[in-house]
C-alpha cells in the first residue's frame, strides 16, 4: 500500500504549522502529523511535533483534518492563557 500524505498550512495563535495527513496509512487507521515550524510547543505537544493514528471516518466525522487539529488544540489551550491573548490571536 502507497501511503499518500496531504500537506496544509495553517496559522494558528500566530504560530505557523504543517499538518500532514494519510487516510490510508494502514487497511485499518488513517496518520496525523502536527508540526510547528519552528518547534514552538503546542496544547497538544511540548515539542512542536505530534504524530496521531486514528480510523479516516473519525477524521471525516470531525470535518478534515485541519479541522480536527485547529478544534483540538482550542480544547486543549490552558483557559489562564487563553484570557491573557487577545481575540485576534486565536
Amino acid at each position: 500500500m502507497e501511503r499518500r500524505y496531504q500537506h496544509y498550512r495553517l496559522e494558528w495563535c500566530g504560530i505557523e504549522m504543517e499538518v500532514r495527513y494519510c487516510p490510508q496509512w494502514s487497511t485499518c487507521f488513517a496518520h496525523l502529523e502536527i508540526e510547528s515550524l519552528c518547534r514552538t510547543p503546542l496544547p497538544v505537544t511540548l515539542t512542536g511535533y505530534r504524530s496521531v493514528h486514528t480510523q479516516t471516518a473519525t477524521v471525516e466525522r470531525l470535518g478534515g483534518p485541519v479541522r480536527l487539529v485547529e478544534d483540538w488544540l482550542e480544547r486543549e489551550l490552558d483557559p489562564k492563557l487563553r484570557r491573557k491573548m487577545q481575540p485576534s490571536q486565536y
